[in-house]
């Protein structure tokens, strides 16, 4: 009888457990998103470098990776996947605003590279 009721208390531990984690994760990411939201919409193709400046400014990149790095620990195995979408999404934004920052030094094939990412980028923001 004991060894039921062992087993009865740690299944609700690990179930208290992973659903603290899955709260967690669905707070860091409706947070990390709405900082993502923003820079994707401050990119503007038509001025790359002040778009970008402004990102840098405002310091969103410094925001996601901070909202990453908050959550890295306690992603849940169920979350995984999802996390790393996430690391992409900032990984592109710091592309495109270290690239953009660089603006008046990149070649002509660069700056079609650039806003092509900016384009993919924007459209993906509307999913």
């Amino acid at each position: 009888m004991h060894k039921y009721k062992f087993i009865a208390v740690l299944l609700s531990i690990i179930l208290l457990v992973t659903g603290c984690n899955n709260d967690k994760y669905l707070e860091f990411k409706d947070n990390y998103l709405e900082v993502y939201d923003k820079a994707v919409g401050m990119l503007n193709q038509n001025d790359i470098y002040a778009s970008t400046k402004g990102i840098q400014e405002k310091e969103l990149l410094k925001e996601m990776q901070e909202l990453l790095k908050d959550i890295e620990t306690d992603v849940p195995m169920s979350k995984k996947s999802d996390y790393q979408e996430q690391q992409k999404k900032y990984q592109s934004i710091n592309d495109i605003v270290t690239h953009g920052l660089n603006w008046d030094n990149l070649s002509k094939a660069q700056k079609t590279e650039l806003q092509l990412k900016i384009t993919i980028e924007k459209s993906l923001g509307d999913d």
